[in-house]
């Protein structure tokens, strides 16, 4: 049976309701933008990256990760963080890829822990996990929880169980996001659950309160989700009215992280003073940020929160 130890609100079934409702409208709201969806799960996928280290006590800002992403070659990094980095980029990858081909199983639970962590099993308690796992699934064949309730309830159980000797939070998050991908909440491919999670867990830590605050607070980080995409998409439909050669810049320093005046001249051959002039305008209506003034000024894309 359901955890009996959850209440349900009925502000809790209201902002369910709210999530599913952009659920249903999704495939129409992203379709009015599909060649910039790829920009948009760009940006959200370095947010997670770096929400996710961060979560599991790591240093790493999201500039960081969108320009491990880019590809840039930072030697102030440690290699520790770099492999923490790729470890879960492609288990988000292979997840956002196929979520029906991967079952909350312990022998694809281990598996998805391997690539983060880069170790065999990582001492798992197998017996432990078989439990949990067995666990869902009965409560999916019951089907008495609503799956966002479901989602969050499990995540509060295998995080509390520390099942491996390490990189817990993180497997959780993928979890998290496979279980609701598998229901087809699939718009979270296109934002970042880490990141929304890690700004809930700044006002209320809910991982060391109740189940109660645990559920409110995955809900709230999918409530925000949900908005924050909606207005990534409003800002893209925006960058996409952009003339070409604008559009090109913001592009160019989106894929990169960051960019020098040098770097996007070199990349796009523009001259440099009309190049000047197109930043100049693209800070002024709140598409790029500049950082620094002279020789070491860089640009990234203004931050969208």
């Amino acid at each position: 049976m359901a955890d009996s130890s959850l209440s349900i609100t009925p502000e809790t079934v209201k902002q369910v309701a709210a999530v599913a409702e952009f659920k249903g409208r999704w495939e129409a709201l992203g379709q009015l933008v599909p060649n910039r969806l790829k920009a948009i799960a760009r940006l959200g996928l370095a947010e997670s990256i770096g929400a996710a280290l961060r979560l599991s006590g790591m240093r790493l800002s999201d500039r960081q990760a969108g320009e491990f992403l880019g590809g840039s070659r930072m030697p102030e990094w440690e290699d520790s963080l770099r492999r923490a980095a790729k470890g879960y980029r492609d288990v988000l990858a292979l997840v956002a890829r196929a979520p029906e081909k991967i079952a909350i199983v312990p022998d694809h639970v281990i598996q998805m822990h391997g690539l983060i962590c880069g170790k065999g099993d990582g001492g798992v308690e197998r017996k432990k996990l078989a439990n949990i796992c067995a666990w869902l699934k009965k409560e999916e064949d019951i089907g008495v929880l609503h799956p966002l309730l479901l989602a969050a309830v499990f995540f509060r159980r295998f995080i509390d169980a520390a099942l491996f000797a390490d990189g817990n939070s993180r497997l959780a998050c993928v979890l998290l996001q496979l279980f609701l991908l598998r229901h087809k909440y699939f718009f979270i491919r296109y934002s970042s659950l880490e990141h929304h999670l890690e700004a809930v867990l700044r006002r209320d830590n809910f991982i060391t309160a109740d189940l109660d605050a645990t559920v409110d607070g995955v809900i709230k980080a999918m409530l925000d989700l949900k908005d924050d995409l909606a207005a990534r998409i409003g800002r893209e439909q925006k960058v996409v009215s952009l003339a070409a050669p604008s559009r090109q810049v913001v592009d160019l320093v989106r894929e990169r992280g960051r960019a020098t005046i040098s770097q996007i001249q070199e990349l796009t051959g523009t001259n440099r003073n009309t190049l000047k002039i197109r930043l100049r305008k693209l800070v002024n209506n709140s598409f790029l940020e500049q950082h620094g003034r002279g020789k070491g000024t860089y640009y990234t894309v203004r931050s969208e929160h």
